[in-house]
């Protein structure tokens, strides 16, 4: 399994062979195919009743709407073809990439609309990124060093959370006022307050 994010009460799974894999939560009837993805894709997202994707190749950013269970054509989202080397994203209404964990950038209506340089925060790979409606935070899980980073829609970081435990972070949720981060063999609880 490559990734997964939920669209309404259903569950789709994006394949390690690009296959986007359908799982009704209120439903006992299994799976269902719902597509294919577009090629290199690096991080599967939705929201209301779209995926996007984010893939190595110009778009890199694509809407993919499904109506009534069936998935619709791939339309460009990012109006520009400028290259984006983020290899996940988080979305809320605005779409949240960071290309290294020093550096956030907030997409809108297509364009970048605001690159924030999060002060005091070295160059390091992003493992993943979160955000939502409810929360005027970023999280951000990076490695080298492993860590969870909370900053403001401003930018402002508020927290810094650095532990070994957080090498391999396979995704964060935000869970009332705490950030949940999911590992290989344990979920921790974050809280966000500083």
């Amino acid at each position: 399994m490559q990734g997964a994010t939920a669209l309404g009460d259903t569950i789709v799974f994006l394949t390690t062979k690009g296959r986007l894999i359908a799982f009704p939560a209120d439903s006992d009837r299994g799976t269902s195919a719902l597509g294919t993805a577009p090629a290199n894709v690096r991080d599967l997202e939705s929201f209301g009743t779209n995926l996007y994707v984010l893939t190595a190749d110009a778009p890199h950013l694509l809407k993919l709407p499904v109506r009534d269970g069936v998935l619709q054509a791939a339309k460009p989202w990012l109006a520009t073809t400028d290259p984006i080397s983020a290899t996940h994203f988080a979305i809320d209404g605005s779409i949240w990439a960071a290309e290294s964990a020093h550096e956030l950038m907030r997409l809108y209506q297509g364009k970048l609309a605001n690159r924030f340089t999060l002060a005091g925060i070295s160059t390091s790979a992003v493992q993943d990124l979160e955000t939502d409606e409810d929360h005027d935070l970023v999280a951000i899980a990076t490695v080298n060093p492993s860590r969870i980073i909370i900053a403001g829609k401003d930018g402002t970081v508020t927290k810094q959370v650095a532990s070994p435990a957080f090498t391999n972070v396979r995704g964060l949720t935000f869970f009332d006022e705490d950030l949940l981060v999911v590992t290989p063999r344990k979920t921790y609880r974050v809280k966000l307050a500083p």
